[in-house]
This record gives C-alpha cells, structure tokens and sequence, in this order.
C-alpha cells in the first residue's frame, strides 16, 4: 500500500503544477488588474505596488512563486493578511457545511436507492427516483432561494442567512446535501441492482437468510462500490465550500472569498484557493481508491 500511496503522491505532483499552470495564466486572462479602482492610482504608486508584490518579475519567476510560496504570500487586495492565513480562517466554516451536508446526501442517498433497489419498476422504485432526477435537475441558486421562501420567509421557523446559531445551519445544509443526495440515491439504486441479480444472493437467501440480513452482510459492501467513487471528488467539493450556497446564505466560508478574490482580481488568493481545491481532491480521490481496494477483493494496490 506504501508504494501505491507514493506512486499516487508523485502522479499528483504533476496535476498540482499542471492546475497551477492554468491558473496562473488564466488569472493573467483577467481584465482588469488588482489596483485598478474607480478613482485612477498613480503611476508611480502602480509601479511601487506591482513591484512590492512581484508583478514585475518575469512570468516564470512569478509563476514558480505563486506555486511554492502562495500561503506566504500576502493579499493583493488585503495586503496586511497572508494567503494561508486567509484560507486557515475560512475553511473551518466551509468544513463545517461541508460535513452537514455529506451527512444529509449520505442520510438521505442511501436508504432511498436501496428501497428503490428492492423493488425495481414499482411504485418503491418511480417516487425515489422521481425524487432524485428532481434534485439532479434542481440547481442550488434555485433550491436555496426556494427553502428561503418556505422556511424563512412564509413560515419564519429559521433564519434566511447567518452561521451563528445551530438554526442557521439547516437550510444550507439541506440546500447542499439534496443536490448530492439525488446522484447518491441514484448511484446506490444501479450498484444495489447489480449486486442483487447475482449468484451468491440467490444462494443466500434460498438457504432461508432474510432480506435484511442479505443486504448489509452481502449486497451493501459491492452496491455501494459506486457511491463511494463518487464520494472522493463530492466530499472535496462539499468541505471545499459550495460558492453558490455560500453565496446565497451570506456564509462566510471559503467558496464566497473565491468569488470575491475573482472579483478583486486577487491574484496570489486566487492562486492559493485553487491549489488548496485540488490538493484536497487529489487527497479524497486517494481515499477513495483505497476504500475501494478494501470493498472490492477483486482489486488489488498493484492496479
């Protein structure tokens, strides 16, 4: 396994730098710049500017920084505050969501595509599914809003923004957690499906083992192969921050700051996020392959 692992941890070495690479230039791309306000700056304050950030090195040199140095690095836009510091303050608020959320798409997602899964083409199956090509189609700018209206705004049980109270954290949670409990739900229908026609069922349950006991000592382990594939870039994405469910519900997590330092054309913040994303992509994909290598015996860590 120590092998696979660093044979992984090399392989992502290349996708960070590749990720780094397009996002430097594409930050570039940016109309625009991080000093331009409506009232025009100096030139020469421009100049002292760019020259205290390192905007007038040569792009490899800028590039090579930014990659290897971002958490260091200040803020173009706040430049009293480090990168990394920045990220560290808002990502506990964002894993926090994040967490929420799982537990809701995972709560939901699974009892629904077993359900659906016992009984195929019927009424147990349409309404589950019904529901899950509901949430699938249903994007979070419009979930969100809509639970707004219902919960806080016509009923008043909960609170329209905020990350104060327990209260407060419902309603994204849930706005979140639909959206990924739909593929869950779905996933867990086709894997449990699969497993259900083979063999070794039919054996189990012609020796007398209840349908209970089938599933959560047989079917469960290979049926949910799917979802847990799914689970490595969704949990990254989750505990990475929703930008559009932050947005909506004025959290002050890491998916709001992105679109603020898009905004601000933050450069180094901008750089910085981006790395954080994918390292924690990379790193839950590896979770992944390893669950999987430990739910399937047919896979070994020399695949």
């Amino acid at each position: 396994m120590l092998k696979f692992i660093f044979r992984r941890a090399l392989e992502s070495v290349g996708v960070l730098l590749c990720v780094s690479l397009i996002t430097f230039y594409l930050s570039k791309a940016i109309p625009g710049g991080p000093f331009d306000q409506e009232k025009k700056v100096p030139e020469a304050v421009k100049k002292q500017l760019e020259a205290y950030f390192g905007m007038d090195e040569p792009d490899w040199k800028r590039y090579l920084t930014y990659t290897f140095q971002f958490p260091s690095l200040p803020s173009t836009k706040f430049p009293n505050r480090r990168v990394g510091e920045m990220i560290a303050s808002k990502f506990p608020v964002s894993l926090e969501l994040g967490a929420y959320a799982l537990i809701v798409a995972l709560a939901l997602g699974i009892p629904s595509g077993i359900l659906a899964s016992l009984k195929p083409n019927t009424a147990l199956d349409y309404v589950p599914s019904s529901l899950s090509m509901v949430g699938i189609c249903l994007p979070t700018f419009v979930m969100g809003p809509l639970l707004v209206i219902i919960f806080a705004v016509q009923l008043r049980w909960l609170n329209a923004t905020g990350w104060e109270n327990p209260s407060d954290k419902i309603l994204p949670s849930l706005t979140l957690g639909f959206y990924y409990a739909a593929y869950v739900a779905r996933l867990t229908r086709g894997g449990m499906l699969e497993v259900l026609n083979q063999d070794f069922i039919r054996t189990a349950l012609s020796k007398g083992a209840s349908m209970v006991s089938v599933i959560f000592k047989h079917a469960l382990r290979g049926g949910l192969l799917p979802v847990v594939s799914f689970l490595g870039p969704a949990a990254a994405g989750l505990i990475a921050g929703s930008f559009v469910v932050e947005t909506v519900f004025a959290i002050p997590g890491m998916g709001q700051e992105f679109v603020k330092a898009v905004s601000n054309r933050d450069i180094t913040f901008i750089t910085g996020l981006v790395l954080f994303y994918a390292s924690l992509i990379i790193f839950f994909n590896l979770l992944v392959d390893i669950a999987q290598v430990f739910l399937n015996p047919k896979l070994s860590f020399k695949d």
